[in-house]
């Protein structure tokens, strides 16, 4: 299984989900053989990510049904815990660089 979260995407403008599960350490791989067994969502940077879309990877990386309730959630905690690991890196440089954010 693989599972990323990237702050910016260009091809949809803004932060997306990758998902697949057959993915591992050479998603490359899997991209070009088996690009079906990939998952890009977009993240709304204002609404962040839905219990819908959440529940919708937890399904695609092949959980079964009673696992979907409890891995959407862990899902929806990665990101926040991801952005709130993202703005106290943005401090930390803020205060080693004096940045003025």
């Amino acid at each position: 299984m693989y599972f990323s979260f990237l702050k910016r995407c260009r091809g949809f403008g803004g932060p997306v989900c990758i998902a697949s599960p057959a993915g591992g350490v050479d998603i490359e791989e899997v991209a070009s053989k088996t690009p079906e067994k990939i998952k890009t969502v977009p993240i709304d940077i204002f609404e962040g990510l839905s219990r819908k879309t959440a529940k919708d990877i937890a399904s695609f990386l092949e959980f079964d049904s009673a696992s979907v309730d409890q891995v959407w959630k862990h899902i929806i905690y990665v990101r926040k815990l991801k952005r709130i690991l993202y703005l106290v890196l943005m401090y930390v440089l803020k205060l080693g660089c004096g940045w003025n954010m």
